[in-house]
């Protein structure tokens, strides 16, 4: 679901501002499906992760805490980044390279990734987006890399 004023990073850092732990689409958890893929050794250390749209970091914290120490998360919200370096702060976990820009700007992430992780963050891009989404996933992603797709619901 679009958020009606989440079409501009304006839009994203308002909307950020004002959402509370819990609401709409913060789950106030990892999601399950993350668990299980980490549990049953489908995805393992050592790689590069990348989490776009990583809002308050609840993926990111996971994958650090079970051995993920190349993880990556990038949000267009100044006030979700705070949040995500809270959470981790909250949960005793350092390292994580919490990055703040466009995920489709070619000058804010320049490395490859062995895996990318997308829990709705392409839902939420408008459907004219994802075309240039699937190019930048393409564009980001090591020879041999792993997306990893979750979508509504999780």
């Amino acid at each position: 679901m679009v958020a009606r004023n989440s079409v501009t990073p304006e839009g994203w850092e308002e909307l950020w501002q004002n959402l509370k732990p819990g609401e709409r689409f913060d789950r106030l958890s990892v999601s399950p499906a993350l668990v299980d893929l980490v549990e049953t050794g489908v995805l393992k250390p050592p790689v590069k992760i990348l989490l776009p749209g990583v809002g308050r970091g609840y993926e990111a914290v996971y994958l650090a805490k079970n051995g993920f120490d190349d993880v990556v998360g990038i949000d267009i919200s100044p006030t979700a980044l705070k949040e995500a370096q809270k959470y981790s702060e909250d949960n005793g976990v350092t390292g994580i390279n919490y990055v703040q820009g466009d995920f489709f700007d070619p000058q804010v992430l320049t490395e490859k990734y062995d895996v990318i992780i997308d829990f709705i963050f392409k839902c939420a891009l408008l459907p004219e987006l994802h075309t240039q989404w699937a190019t930048r996933i393409n564009e980001l992603l090591k020879p041999q890399g792993r997306l990893v797709y979750f979508m509504y619901p999780l």
